[in-house]
Parts: structure tokens; sequence; C-alpha cells
């Protein structure tokens, strides 16, 4: 668990202090937040490191999981405007995960990175969009048009 971090109070908005980690001003927080927050869950960690670095450059605010019951167990506990997962990966894939959070009826949309080109038919439907592994740029303008951000 990580340490706690004083709140700071920064024209008149306090910001949580766990906020704080790692950003130069605390208001790059407040803005990845008004972009959108973000769950990655994939098993590759240099994949999910990447991926959380490019979309906090992108200015969202992202947390990561990786494995699928770290992920769903993340998305329980938080209010996700997207969800990025991987296919395959141990204990349960990307799409009976994605099933599980459609079920729930939350609201976030949930986009799919995979290499696997065999995905049933019936969990390719739980996702909003699908894209190939490497495709960042792509997965960039996605989030933008799911979630109406500039």
């Amino acid at each position: 668990m990580a340490p706690e971090m004083p709140a700071k109070e920064t024209k008149g908005v306090t910001t949580p202090g766990f906020l704080l980690k790692g950003a130069e001003n605390p208001e790059d927080n407040l803005t990845r937040l008004r972009r959108g927050r973000l769950l990655c869950i994939d098993d590759d960690a240099r994949v999910l490191e990447s991926r959380r670095a490019l979309l906090e450059r992108a200015g969202y605010s992202v947390s990561t999981a990786a494995d699928p019951v770290d992920g769903f167990r993340l998305y329980l506990s938080g209010t996700f405007d997207a969800v990025i997962l991987d296919y395959r990966m141990p204990l349960m894939n990307g799409g009976v995960l994605a099933a599980c959070m459609r079920h729930l009826g939350r609201g976030s949309r949930l986009i799919l990175i995979s290499a696997s080109a065999d995905i049933p038919e019936g969990e390719a439907a739980c996702f909003d969009h699908i894209l190939p592994k490497g495709a960042s740029g792509t997965m960039l303008d996605v989030l933008s048009e799911l979630l109406k951000t500039p």
C-alpha cells in the first residue's frame, strides 16, 4: 500500500494527497480526472506500464491491474469512464471479464486490445471497440471518440 501523502489546496480546490504522486503540478491531476478515469488490465507488465505512461501523457487518470481478478476488484471499488482489457490472461480471459463488467451496468466503455483474431462473437459483443495490439495512436482516437473528449 502506498504511503499517505497530505492533501494540498490549490486555488481553493483540495486535491487528495494520493493524486499528487508523480504530478509536477497538482492541477495536472484535476485535468486528468476531467479527461477521464481509465482502468487498464493486462498480464504483461511491460505492456501495462507503457500503456499507463502513454495514457497519462495524453491526460487521463489511469489505474492498472496485472490480472483479471485484481482488475475486477478495482472495477468494483471505483468509477471508471473506460476499461482497456487484454484478451488472453490467466484465470479469466478479457471477454469473460467484460461480460461480468457489463452485467453490473455501470456504463464504463469497454475496449479490448488483443493480438487474438478468434474472439467468440458473444464475448466480442461486450466491447465498445476492439483494437489490435500495438495500435497506440488509434487507442487514443478511440478513447477520445468514446468518451467525447477533445
